[in-house]
Parts: C-alpha cells; sequence; structure tokens
C-alpha cells in the first residue's frame, strides 16, 4: 500500500508511482482502530522512522477521555518512531484556544489527552509558534462559541 493509498484507493497508479519516485519512504505498517477513529502509520522517510498517528476524537468528554486511553495503549503498542499525532482532537489545551458563552468554561483538555503528551513529550507545534495568538478551527453558527479543536501535536526533541 502507497503513501497516497492510506485512507483509499488510489484510481491512477501512475500517479502513486510519481510521489514513490518523488519521495523516498517505505510503510513498515498502517493500524486502523476498531472504531475508525485512529489511523496510526509507521514510516520511514530518509533513514528516519516516524510514527504518524491521525485521530477524530468522540464530542462527549467521557467517552474521549476513555478514546485516548486506547491511543495511548495504541502507541505504546504499535508506534516504533518519532511520533506525530494530528487530526480532530474535539478537546482544546489551553484557555486560549476557546471562546463560549456557557457558565462552564473549559479549563484544561481530557486527563488522558495531557496524558499522551506527557509521556511521549509531544508539544502543540502551533501554539509554540504562535504563544498568544487566538486563531480558531471551528465555529458554532451564532458565531459565539469557537475553538482551536485540530491540533498537530510532535515530539519536543524535534
Amino acid at each position: 500500500m502507497g503513501l497516497f493509498q492510506l485512507f483509499g484507493e488510489i484510481k491512477h497508479r501512475w500517479l502513486q508511482h510519481i510521489y514513490t519516485l518523488i519521495i523516498n519512504y517505505k510503510i513498515f505498517n498502517n493500524i486502523v482502530g476498531e472504531s475508525g477513529r485512529l489511523l496510526l502509520t509507521n514510516i520511514e522517510l530518509s533513514n528516519i522512522v516516524f510514527s504518524v498517528v491521525n485521530v477524530y476524537a468522540p464530542n462527549d468528554s467521557c467517552n474521549r477521555n476513555i478514546f485516548f486511553q486506547s491511543v495511548l495503549s495504541s502507541i505504546k503498542i504499535h508506534a516504533n518512531g518519532i511520533k506525530l499525532i494530528g487530526g480532530d482532537m474535539n478537546d482544546t489545551l489551553t484557555i486560549h484556544d476557546r471562546i463560549s458563552s456557557s457558565s462552564q468554561i473549559k479549563k484544561c483538555p481530557v486527563p488522558n489527552l495531557t496524558k499522551i503528551m506527557d509521556i511521549f513529550r509531544l508539544i502543540d507545534v502551533w501554539r509554540l509558534f504562535n504563544p498568544d495568538k487566538t486563531q480558531f478551527i471551528w465555529r458554532r453558527n451564532n458565531g459565539i462559541e469557537q475553538s482551536k479543536i485540530d491540533l498537530w501535536l510532535f515530539d519536543s526533541k524535534y
């Protein structure tokens, strides 16, 4: 399976061949979570192994915390390279990442998301380069609620 076939079949094999010539890579394995909300690929690029994890976390915080526990287990078992975790976390990391009219202001992410970040020393790369910037990815139609719930977390050593 090629790099550009991870999320579906490429209809034009010649396009896959061109990308293979341009990007020298080797895919070791692809892991798909039971619910389809987790995709983990170990890939080698330029003699460096990366574990790329894509997640789509549940909206409900209780289910989201359980989900991140299963993500943590999958990473521990299957990931064997530099960790790059991205996707729709359906959660925010700081109070700067959410605007809401709700009386219940969320001050921290679910515990198992921060546990993953702590164990693997992951950082929010966007926030690293934009420490004080307020920019949102998701907005409710009324415009009152906004949040930055899509994240890319990288190993802080790199």
